[in-house]
């Protein structure tokens, strides 16, 4: 019988859909796949400002350095498709296999954007439905361990914990909080809904 546990590149997987399934982290990669030499943070936030300033969603090069430097970059430098220099702020394309395709600007996705939307969604329910059994504030850590343990059956590997942990203080905690959802104190680290 084949569990979740048993195939690691499921989680590779994921985690390069995720990370591509923004439209600047693909521009990213497709800047960085033409590129013949390691590119700096600003020439990259000038290069994509400069060639799409609606899809950035700024014509401001340094708001769009600093969200690369503190989301973009990190997502993908975690899925393993960027290397960062923090010495030089240098980016660079790794050797990840959607380098490999004939024409790497054109990065095919499928349907990941609603994949991974919805697994989001999945999660964000998850929390809800945790947090909706308590009375009384739960830390963080405590519900990335729960969500694991509910998204692999019973068996979550230490590195799915981390994953959700990270994810729920960056992303879905935030949100749900902003939303009115429910109560995220990011410096106790604990949530109540």
């Amino acid at each position: 019988m084949s569990t979740k546990q048993d195939q690691p590149g499921d989680e590779t997987r994921n985690r390069t859909i995720d990370a591509l399934s923004d439209g600047v982290r693909r521009r990213i990669v497709r800047v960085l796949a033409e590129a013949t030499a390691p590119v700096s943070l600003e020439d990259l936030a000038k290069r994509l400002v400069a060639s799409t300033p609606e899809a950035t969603g700024t014509n401001d090069v340094e708001s769009l350095r600093v969200r690369l430097h503190h989301v973009h970059l990190p997502m993908l430098a975690a899925s393993g498709l960027v290397d960062v220099d923090d010495a030089t702020r240098e980016v660079t394309a790794t050797d990840h296999a959607v380098y490999d395709r004939e024409n790497p600007s054109e990065i095919p996705l499928g349907d990941a954007g609603s994949s991974s939307r919805r697994r989001k969604e999945r999660r964000r329910r998850g929390v809800v439905a945790i947090l909706a059994s308590e009375s009384e504030p739960m830390d963080r850590e405590t519900l990335a361990r729960e969500l694991a343990h509910r998204e692999s059956d019973g068996r979550p590997a230490a590195s799915l914990v981390d994953d959700i942990d990270v994810a729920l203080h960056h992303q879905h905690l935030p949100k749900l909080d902003r939303s009115g959802v429910l109560e995220y104190d990011s410096d106790a680290e604990t949530v109540q809904y």
